[in-house]
Parts: C-alpha cells; structure tokens; sequence
C-alpha cells in the first residue's frame, strides 16, 4: 500500500482536509483552470472533486475536441445549456463574440459565467432563460451539482421560476449555423420544435437515463431527416455531433 492509500485508509478526515487546504493554495496563487487555452474560474462553491476535474483539464473534454474540430469563422453559433460559459468563451474566440448566443437557466450561474468570459476577454450574449414553445415561466430544480440541474423535479433539488422565452423565435432572430445542446434531458421537448433550416452542425449532448434510448434514437432519425448525419470521429458516447456539411462526413456518406 502506497503511503497516500495509507493516509486515505487510516486518517480519511486528515487527508480530506490536506487535500482542501492544498486546492486552497493553488486557488489562491492561481484563482482559474486552464483547458486547451481557455480559462475557467475556480470557486469554493463548487465540489472539491469538480474543482480538481477542471484544475486537470476534464472538464467537457470531448466536446471541446469536437468543436475545435469543426467549428469555423463563418459560424454563429446558439447554446443551450451554458454551465461555466467554457465551450461559450472558445467559440467566441473562433467567431467572434457578436456571434455567440447562449441560454442557461441557472441563475446562480450567472456570476461564474460573467467571469468566464471576462477571463478569457471575450463577451458573448449570455440569456438567463429556458428555450421553450411559449414565453412566460416554469419551474427549475437547482441541484447541488450544478451541471444535475434540469425542469425534472428531484427530491432534494431547489425549485425555483425562470422565464421561458420561444425557442422558435430566438432561432428566427439568431439563424445559427451551429447549435451546440446540453440540458439534462429536455432535448427530447426542443428538438422537435427546432427551424434547423440555418443549422449546418449540431453539438448534443444526449441523456438517455432521462428520455431513453428509444426517444434518443428517434431524435437521430430527426436530424437525419433534416440532412444532418452522425459524424463518429466527432462524437463520443452520449455526446454527438452532426453536420450536414459534406467536408465533415466520411467519404461514403458524401452526396
């Protein structure tokens, strides 16, 4: 036994402790994660665990891999689901921020996000709403683990009232080319009411625990009967990525 899994099995309080005070140092002399060149603010609020998956760069590391391979200047992009404004703040370093639209429903984010962008001196349009059929509001549950949060109700998750505004509209307005989704669950709602007629590539993120595989399956069958195809060197379990642009696709599946 190695002397760390001795200190872990004999004084688990102690090694939790040495483990907090020694992040504590690193947050101090160096208050950000830096992930493939894109800094993201480290903050006591959040899991021990979660803060040293970002000090080591494993946070959303498949989908930053896929949209630094396929993202382009000429794309604007609309996303659902912001969590820490990460994948936000590397897209507007490609685009432009005057480009980048992204909604999170999570208000305590908020702050986080703000210092994301200001991190990294980018400033895309960040909305603090839920994409829906109708405007108004609807109950969200905050889970202690932020990127847990959804419109699912959870024993022991926070409810509180966010706005809805229309997702049809908000497509309308922006015309993305590029859609980059995570939202726990409710892409089984939003897909179905998308205009993809703009959109080239798709970034999802797909919870099947939550819809199940059959619904995964037809939200695929979805995106390929409006032109867009897996594309598998870009995906990566859950996580998938679909073009419609032929550059993107294997030599097969191009028209």
């Amino acid at each position: 036994m190695s002397a760390r899994s001795s200190m872990q099995s004999w004084f688990p309080g102690a090694w939790n402790r040495l483990r907090y005070a020694w992040w504590e140092l690193r947050r101090i002399a160096r208050p950000y994660a830096t992930i493939e060149g894109i800094r993201v603010p480290l903050d006591r609020s959040m899991p021990l665990d979660f803060r040293n998956a970002l000090y080591h760069g494993n946070y959303e590391r498949a989908e930053m891999t896929a949209l630094q391979a396929t993202l382009e200047p000429e794309d604007v992009v609309m996303e659902i689901g912001t969590g820490l404004g990460f994948l936000a703040a590397f897209a507007a370093t490609v685009v432009g921020s005057d480009h980048v639209v992204t909604y999170e429903a999570n208000p305590s984010l908020t702050p986080l996000i703000k210092r994301t962008f200001r991190l990294n001196g980018v400033a895309p349009r960040g909305v603090n709403a839920i994409l829906a059929d109708r405007p108004g509001h609807t109950d969200f549950f905050v889970e202690p683990l932020f990127y847990n949060s959804s419109t699912t109700f959870s024993e022991g998750a926070q409810k509180i009232t966010v706005r809805t505004l229309p997702l049809t509209d908000e497509m309308s307005r922006i015309k993305p080319t590029f859609v980059i989704m995570d939202v726990e669950g409710s892409e089984s709602d939003l897909l179905p009411m998308m205009n993809l007629s703009s959109v080239n590539k798709v970034l999802i993120e797909f919870h099947p625990h939550v819809i199940g595989e059959e619904r995964v399956a037809e939200l695929v069958r979805l995106f390929n009967s409006h032109g867009l195809t897996n594309v598998p060197r870009f995906s990566s379990g859950v996580q998938s990525f679909f073009a419609r642009t032929s550059g993107f696709l294997p030599q097969e599946q191009q028209v």
